[in-house]
């Protein structure tokens, strides 16, 4: 959805206050399942990274690409969860006392600093620019 329809739904909610309550917890609620989502799927993955060292005679898959896809669909499962909170996170600012923000560039800035530090970590370990050329 474009970010102009987004505003405008956004705008109309704020109009409907027979609606507004029950959304702000729908939000909340969004939010605490969204957070449990990214816990158990990252709780999974842990798990199996465990579970290949201490376990592997008894848990470790050697089939690699079933292991990348099983991966693959947890960390789908946080990136939607992630989407989700951030929608949660917009639609209770716009019918909250707060400014109205886009707050998927908070979520980009916080990436770009965490890249930025992961940099800084690789080149204290060889990795050069030119490797990504």
């Amino acid at each position: 959805m474009n970010a102009k329809n987004k505003n405008a739904l956004l705008e109309h909610i704020k109009n409907v206050p027979e609606w507004q309550s029950a959304l702000i917890y729908e939000q909340l609620a969004a939010l605490n399942k969204a957070a449990a989502d990214i816990s158990t799927g990252t709780s999974t993955l842990e798990q199996g990274f465990a579970d290949g060292k201490l376990r592997p005679d008894r848990y470790y898959c050697s089939d690699r690409v079933f292991r990348r896809d099983c991966n693959t669909g947890v960390l789908d499962s946080i990136a939607s969860a992630l989407g989700r909170a951030l929608a949660a996170l917009e639609v209770l600012s716009a019918l909250s006392d707060a400014f109205q923000r886009e707050y998927l560039s908070s979520v980009e800035i916080s990436q770009g600093i965490y890249y930025n530090e992961l940099e800084k970590l690789c080149l204290k370990h060889g990795y050069t620019k030119e490797d990504n050329t």
